[in-house]
């Protein structure tokens, strides 16, 4: 059986927004070997480099059957922004378009990852999270909601996953 996790849920015509930090943790004594005359107390996370990075985020009803070539079937196929590349920060945004066209239900989405060639002529490609994304039916429907606040939006993503 497929382990899916987290389950993200938003309400139908909303927008959604979260940020991916990639990150390394490396125990205590991995840490000696990089500086032997420091003193670590516990596991640290130290960023990665994701510069020319590909991050796709995928929701599709269930898992295809068939081999895709293309996420032209996909209910919602969006390509991350890498906000830091050295310090390993991207933001996943999906418009509320996007979500509007959904019924309220269960799908599956996943996050994938396509690494830049490396020396070596090899592409790595890995998917890095799966889960269930949840749509729940909207109240509100009217698309033209004026924002009548001075407030801007906040740039950065406010539930983050840590990998």
């Amino acid at each position: 059986m497929l382990k899916l996790s987290p389950t993200r849920t938003i309400i139908r015509g909303d927008s959604d927004k979260f940020q991916i930090t990639f990150a390394k943790k490396v125990s205590s004594e991995s840490q000696k070997s990089y500086n032997p005359s420091a003193s670590y107390s516990k596991a640290q996370s130290f960023p990665i480099d994701i510069t020319g990075w590909d991050i796709k985020f995928t929701v599709r009803k269930d898992v295809p059957e068939n081999s895709t070539e293309n996420d032209n079937d996909a209910l919602i196929a969006e390509t991350a922004t890498i906000i830091d590349a050295e310090k390993g920060v991207a933001v996943i945004y999906i418009q509320s378009e996007s979500t509007r066209a959904l019924l309220p239900g269960e799908y599956l989405y996943d996050v994938q990852i396509i690494k830049p060639v490396d020396e070596f002529g090899h592409r790595e490609v890995l998917s890095i999270r799966r889960g269930k994304y949840v749509v729940i039916g909207d109240i509100t429907r009217r698309e033209n909601v004026q924002n009548t606040t001075n407030n801007t939006p906040d740039d950065g993503a406010d539930d983050g996953y840590t990998i």
